[in-house]
């Protein structure tokens, strides 16, 4: 299972919303922050594979262990004002044509496919993010409507801006097997599904949660959590 540098921060998360105090980078996003699953239920014993599922979609990784087990990945929000449970991401889709350029793009539900909106200004989602870390710890995150351009991008061009920047292989992925982009085929083309903290102006990468579950389907553990969330 790879981590990052970003575990040491990643530690101090989950602390900072424990004792009480919201993140000044969180933003609600209704739709996804009641699709919880609470860190008392994942630490009493008894959550079970279906009913994690049953809250946050099909994972997009899932492995079997050694012994008939099952890891589960799954994205999650960190800039939220929930606390004490785990939240899912939002998926931001950009949807291509035949002729592989960008006919649409949008966030949604992971699970209910609820298409969600945008409800920060840029100056809004640039402040939060401000508010993450320092700037020269920050690697930039993209403009998605200054540089998403329907009828206009390629494939080519989602890949340049999205996909090939080295910063997004080794920080965005919380393991060899997680799809980065998840690909979807499509009637008249093909969707790229990348996973971000909520709906913004900018694209604002998730952190992951890592759950496994034994052979009769009941978690072992409560889980953890890791990710890189803009920092370096």
């Amino acid at each position: 299972m790879q981590r990052t540098r970003a575990l040491v921060f990643v530690a101090l998360v989950p602390l900072f919303f424990a004792q009480g105090c919201t993140h000044p980078a969180a933003v609600s996003i209704p739709e996804l922050d009641s699709s919880v699953i609470s860190y008392s239920r994942l630490e009493s014993g008894k959550l079970t594979e279906a009913e994690m599922r049953r809250q946050f979609g099909e994972s997009p990784a899932d492995r079997q262990m050694k012994g008939g087990g099952r890891l589960l990945i799954y994205p999650i929000r960190v800039w939220t004002p929930v606390r004490r449970a785990i939240v899912p991401a939002a998926v931001l889709r950009v949807q291509f044509g035949g002729g592989g350029v960008v006919t649409d793009w949008y966030f949604f539900h992971p699970r209910t496919n609820q298409r969600l909106e945008i409800t920060e200004t840029l100056s809004e989602a640039q402040y939060a993010v401000s508010q993450i870390c320092k700037a020269d710890r920050r690697e930039p995150m993209l403009v998605l409507e200054t540089n998403i351009h329907r009828g206009q991008s390629t494939m080519e061009d989602i890949h340049r801006l999205m996909v090939a920047p080295t910063y997004l292989i080794f920080r965005f992925h919380p393991s060899r097997g997680f799809p980065y982009p998840r690909k979807v085929p499509l009637a008249d083309g093909e969707a790229w599904d990348f996973y971000v903290d909520r709906p913004s102006p900018l694209f604002i990468p998730p952190f992951y949660y890592y759950i496994e579950f034994n052979p009769t389907g009941v978690a072992t553990s409560r889980g953890s959590a890791s990710g890189y969330g803009g920092c370096i």
